[in-house]
């Protein structure tokens, strides 16, 4: 599994994942990113947005928020585009940030 949180050249490396042979592999990413991923090259492709869960491969994936403050109009990161990620497995969760400030959602996680 793949996950990709945001459409930069530092979260979304096309070169990079096509020199690995990921034709068995499940790509997460939001919709920004799956938009410029190419067809065919991978087993699947999962579309997650801020707010979406989906259980892949027995792991619990829930999209959250990444972006930079101040909010603006030109902010690299802007709000609803990318997507930090937390996994469940095993008991045991993980917190991916992606790329982004210390934001309120980031605040608010919680052991669950």
């Amino acid at each position: 599994m793949v996950l990709i949180t945001d459409i930069h050249g530092d979260h979304h490396d096309q070169k990079t994942l096509d020199g690995l042979d990921l034709s068995q592999a499940t790509v997460v990413a939001p919709l920004a990113v799956a938009e410029k991923l190419p067809a065919g090259k991978y087993k699947s492709i999962e579309i997650l947005e801020n707010g979406e869960s989906k259980s892949l491969l027995n792991t619990k994936i829930s999209a959250i928020p990444m972006y930079n403050l101040p909010e603006t109009a030109d902010s690299r990161h802007p709000k609803g585009r990318g997507n930090g990620y937390i996994l469940t497995l095993g008991g045991k969760q993980l917190y991916i940030s992606g790329d982004t400030d210390d934001i309120p959602e980031m605040r608010t996680l919680k052991k669950n």
